[in-house]
């Protein structure tokens, strides 16, 4: 990917990182089924809009001093 790829691109991106995530568990290979791939670039990615949204729910009435 390069910093000007399309919408329909990045989309594509993220559905190949959901549905092609092979697992190696004591020499044998798994297709994961569900979820989204632990320590993925899409789960660290989700994870910090999850948190920015709960921050700015819980804190949208509180105003920083200075």
């Amino acid at each position: 990917l390069t910093f000007n790829e399309t919408s329909a691109s990045l989309f594509n991106f993220f559905l190949q990182m959901l549905n092609n995530n092979i697992l190696e568990i004591e020499r044998s290979y798994y297709l994961q089924c569900s979820g989204i791939p632990q320590g993925s670039l899409l789960s660290t990615l989700l994870c910090s809009l999850c948190y920015g949204d709960m921050e700015n729910k819980l804190f949208s009435g509180v105003q920083k001093d200075g």
